[in-house]
């Protein structure tokens, strides 16, 4: 058993913490997601996709009669969502097989040996769970022990294949549920365990730096709570800060942030899933950490995701962080017209930003032309909206069918602003930390009060515009006055056309930057195009990835830490060593 936590007799839970004053440690916070699921004796729902992981919480608890009994109801149910059983069956085994009699170790034999579906995964985290639980399992048993049917793939009955291609594909071509904050956990999730416990000392060596290379990947986008990005798939884009998803719970243990509202969230546990992660042995470098938690400056992070993969579309995506207060975030998908590629989970853009009276505040604005309704949790969205960004700037154009189900852009209106200006095309607000404009060369719906927002104009603009409310004078309704005030001053579009063929959106932006975009065309920021193909794979003032390049390399506070996924090997400088100091 690999078991680097020990849980405390008395255990403080954190629940109660509002904010981020007072911040547990890594060890506390691991503890609090561990002890939150000890509770659990009997298990509803899906029971084999959540029993494994209580029954792991009971066992580090020393609850040993509760967890065998856990594992008893979770082996007499057939899972609904094999995926997620087949790999949390084997981290329990391999974390807690000393503590099974002969009885439970065939129980879990069998649970492996006989399922016929490895081969059925419908999603990408699917498949990754469905090959790491085979994998170790062929370590565990002999390949006479697996029954007819039980193979991953043809050529590949182990997953190995499969394993080592996507962890490949992921640190030199970015991933393609990228920035999920359900689904990476999924991706995360099993690369811990093959890093904990494959016999494979390449396996393990390449689970170790992928994971971390999605670590990395999150923390340049992590907001004490916000993950500040685009996704393919997020089904919830309008929360507050301290509503945590699967992917969440698993950056807050290792970055912390907010204290969690809950650790069971819309009737659905989301914690469970970093048992593991809580419980094993590895260490966040203080590298890493520290990407995720240095705040004090402005800065913007760029990012390629799944290049040249099978998903017929590449991101590039962009996000601006202000410090601690808000951060804007965009994608643009390549080739622009491409109809597929985009699903009913899809999140395009978005502003976040930290409350100034709760985290339990909805801290999230984005417009977007939805699938659905956008109350509904896969509204996702579409080709006919695009978007280019600068910074704290957005310019986004809708070319919608008239036909569509839904002819409009649509989004939510957090109902925390200090202070509101609304007229026929613009509309301002003042959210504490950050001040948002949106104007539009056609009629905005909205007023004071209504929770949402809508572009009725099928070919129409939008731009979104934000600022730092300390840069103006004032109480809020003078500082929002002075930001309405600077962005009117002027014509700023000049070079607009809604209504031709083709819809263009031309902005001059406060902060000094021209945007100029068309649909399914030009994109270019004070008159150069923007060149998407020369995009990184990741880059901030920390970080550095060119796409092509095998080489990451992080430094950051006299700290340096290089990664070569060409020979698979990470050098540190002399002061960035692991280690078990509080974090």
């Amino acid at each position: 058993m690999k078991f680097g936590l020990q849980i405390p007799t008395v255990l403080v839970l954190f629940l109660g913490i509002k904010g981020i004053n007072a911040q547990p440690s890594f060890h506390e916070r691991a503890t609090s997601i561990i002890e939150a699921n000890t509770t659990i004796r009997t298990v509803s729902g899906d029971v084999p996709k959540y029993g494994f992981w209580y029954a792991q919480a009971n066992f580090a608890k020393g609850n040993e009669a509760d967890a065998l009994k856990v594992l008893n109801q979770t082996f007499s149910k057939a899972p609904q969502d094999p995926p997620f059983a087949h790999w949390a069956a084997m981290d329990a085994f391999l974390r807690w097989e000393s503590r099974f009699d002969q009885t439970l170790r065939n129980r879990f034999k069998k649970f492996m040996t006989t399922f016929t579906g490895y081969n059925e995964g419908h999603s990408q985290n699917h498949k990754i769970m469905l090959a790491t639980g085979r994998y170790l399992a062929s370590e565990q048993w002999a390949a006479g022990d697996f029954t007819t049917g039980t193979t991953f793939s043809k050529g590949d009955a182990t997953g190995k294949k499969f394993l080592l291609s996507k962890m490949e594909e992921w640190v030199n071509k970015g991933v393609i549920e990228h920035d999920s904050p359900i689904y990476i956990m999924f991706h995360l999730g099993p690369l811990r365990t093959l890093a904990d416990f494959a016999q494979d000392a390449e396996i393990r060596k390449r689970a170790q730096l992928a994971y971390e290379w999605l670590l990395v990947n999150s923390a340049n986008e992590w907001m004490a709570g916000h993950q500040a990005t685009s996704s393919l798939r997020n089904l919830y884009p309008f929360d507050s800060q301290n509503e945590y998803y699967e992917t969440d719970f698993l950056l807050w243990m290792y970055f912390g942030g907010v204290t969690p509202k809950a650790f069971t969230l819309k009737k659905t546990p989301r914690a469970c899933f970093s048992i593991g992660a809580a419980l094993s042995e590895y260490r966040l470098p203080p590298i890493i950490k520290k990407l995720a938690t240095a705040r004090d400056t402005v800065f913007a992070n760029r990012e390629t995701h799944a290049m040249d993969t099978e998903w017929p579309l590449t991101f590039k995506k962009t996000t601006f962080m202000h410090q601690d207060q808000y951060a804007v975030y965009s994608q643009l998908e390549l080739p622009m017209s491409q109809s597929n590629g985009l699903n009913q989970q899809s999140h395009r853009w978005g502003v976040v930003w930290k409350s100034v009276i709760s985290p339990d505040e909805k801290s999230a604005f984005w417009v977007k032309h939805a699938r659905k309704d956008i109350a509904k949790i896969k509204a996702g969205t579409t080709k006919y909206e695009q978007v280019l960004q600068k910074n704290g700037t957005l310019a986004i154009v809708f070319n919608l069918p008239e036909t569509d189900d839904f002819p409009y852009a649509e989004g939510f209106v957090p109902q925390g602003y200090r202070a509101c200006i609304d007229t026929p095309n613009k509309v301002y607000f003042h959210y504490g930390n950050v001040l948002i404009g949106l104007l539009s060369p056609k009629a905005i719906d909205w007023h004071k009060g209504q929770e949402r927002i809508r572009l009725s104009h099928p070919t129409n603009g939008l731009i979104v515009e934000t600022a730092n409310p300390k840069e103006f004078n004032g109480n809020t309704t003078a500082q929002l006055q002075a930001f309405k005030n600077e962005i009117e001053n002027e014509n700023r579009s000049i070079g607009t056309e809604m209504d031709g063929e083709v819809p263009k959106l031309v902005y001059r932006s406060i902060h000094g930057y021209k945007l100029s975009i068309e649909y399914n065309g030009h994109r270019n920021i004070n008159g150069v195009d923007v060149h998407y193909g020369s995009w990184p794979l990741m880059e901030n003032p920390w970080v550095k990835q060119p796409l092509g390049s095998p080489i990451l390399e992080i430094n950051i506070d006299g700290m340096q830490r290089v990664y070569d996924f060409e020979s698979w090997k990470v050098y540190d400088s002399h002061n960035n060593k692991r280690h078990d100091e509080k974090q």
